[in-house]
């Protein structure tokens, strides 16, 4: 083989590897792209889950403090029951033991994103460490703290409010003073429970607007 040979065969060799080359760097380039756009559609739908939990957030707000009144309604009529009339507690009553409304925050959307590995693609690592303290610290917290206040409105519910209170008829069912006194401990302890349920909300409901906000700059600088 001459010398012209061997360089014309080193020549093409030097093509096909530098097209083989440029084909894996722009496959790779296409499939970061198609990443990219995968996770931030995925933050659309986030984002989505976030405002729906907004809206519910109002609605249980609203509910927990109607259920501070309710717990102040029963309490008054406990420690003079013969002045205020027993049937008038009924709906105070049912509100309190009946409906009960906690918030479990949606998180599909994220457990997705992050299973995915769709995090990363967001390329906006302040986004993501915000997002990982909303799902992984204060939901957390939120999600325990809602359990166990639906445990303890069950436990008074099915235990304590059944021996003091006649549904059916809508009256007091004990006179003993001891009985009466105990009852309206655990409502003290339950009305206590709530406030600091309540005061969670609130903190969970700042922190979500501030999320909400980071999202919508995000999406803005795209």
């Amino acid at each position: 083989m001459t010398r012209l040979s061997w360089v014309k065969l080193l020549r093409d060799g030097a093509v096909v590897v530098a097209s083989v080359y440029v084909a894996i760097v722009l496959e790779g380039i296409s499939e970061t792209r198609d990443r990219r756009v995968d996770a931030e559609q995925a933050l659309v739908r986030l984002q989505t889950e976030l405002q729906q939990d907004r809206a519910d957030l109002d609605v249980i707000m609203a509910a927990q403090a109607d259920r501070q009144v309710r717990h102040q309604r029963i309490d008054a009529w406990l420690d003079r029951p013969a002045e205020i009339p027993a049937d008038s507690m009924t709906e105070h009553f049912t509100a309190l033991f009946s409906v009960n409304r906690t918030m479990f925050p949606r998180n599909s959307s994220w457990t997705t994103m992050v299973a995915s590995s769709q995090l990363t693609y967001l390329d906006d690592p302040e986004l993501v460490a915000r997002l990982a303290n909303f799902y992984e610290n204060l939901n957390e917290r939120l999600e325990y703290n809602g359990a166990l206040y639906d445990e303890w409105v069950k436990h008074l519910a099915t235990t304590s409010a059944p021996q003091v209170w006649d549904r059916v008829s809508g009256r007091l069912l004990t006179t003993d003073v001891g009985d009466v006194v105990r009852f309206r401990g655990e409502l003290a302890g339950l009305l206590d429970l709530t406030i600091g349920f309540y005061g969670l909300l609130e903190e969970w409901g700042l922190e979500l607007d501030e999320v909400l906000e980071e999202v919508e700059r995000h999406r803005a600088a795209r």
